[in-house]
């Protein structure tokens, strides 16, 4: 066997071996400890790449699953409101129709208004009381609720709630100290009721849409976490 006087190849070859052993099982612990596959940009830059850019779409539709939940509240809330508008005027249709009747003189016709005007002021400070978050639930514009990861319209669920005031609904100014007062009053609370009813079934649409949107997050969540841990 040679014999090499300027470099000793086997301890340079073997130094060379026990380098990229150390090198390897230093990986391997920082692996089993953190217990990710991908601990330095080294192990590998392509999968690093991805799994930051899946571990921020995770965050981002974990916080869209928070605000569908949020906008369910808000809008449970408005049906809530809606709903005790909805009472009051059944409230108020029953005493227009007991004042629409031709037997009551006008000292009794007087007292059932004052009952059926005290549900008008109830149904305005209901309207225009009911707030999520400090913010007005009937005003007639539209409030956008992000539902999703991204600045578009498929992540995005614009709800309008209509305004559920008195004279919004025709009722104001209405009264039962006549027969014939009454009859008008009768006509115009129907009519109000009809609208608070179709108010409810645009508020609980949206809320079906939420529904179906939550669903598909966590869908959406539950399979990137998958991607994510391969």
């Amino acid at each position: 066997m040679a014999l090499s006087l300027i470099t000793n190849i086997g301890s340079l070859q073997a130094y060379n071996a026990l380098t990229n052993n150390q090198t390897a099982l230093n990986q391997s612990i920082a692996q089993l400890s953190s217990g990710k596959r991908i601990v330095t940009a080294a192990d590998d830059p392509g999968g690093l790449g991805i799994a930051i850019t899946t571990s921020g779409l995770l965050g981002a539709l974990g916080q869209a699953s928070q605000n569908a939940t949020n906008a369910q509240s808000f809008l449970q809330t408005a049906d809530g409101a809606l709903s005790n508008i909805g009472n009051l005027l059944q409230t108020a249709q029953q005493l227009a129709t007991e004042a629409a009747d031709g037997s009551y003189n006008s000292t009794q016709l007087t007292s059932i208004d004052s009952q059926y005007q005290a549900i008008l002021t109830s149904i305005n400070q209901i309207a225009n009381g009911s707030q999520f978050n400090g913010i007005s639930l009937f005003t007639g514009t539209p409030v956008t609720f992000q539902v999703g990861a991204t600045n578009t319209a498929n992540d995005q669920l614009a709800v309008t709630i209509a305004k559920a005031d008195t004279t919004t609904l025709a009722v104001n100014g209405t009264s039962l100290t006549s027969q014939a007062n009454a009859q008008a009053a009768l006509t115009k609370v129907t009519t109000a009721l009809a609208t608070i009813a179709g108010d409810r079934a645009t508020v609980g649409s949206s809320e079906q849409s939420l529904t179906a949107v939550s669903n598909n997050l966590q869908s959406t969540e539950q399979n990137l976490s998958a991607a994510l841990s391969n």
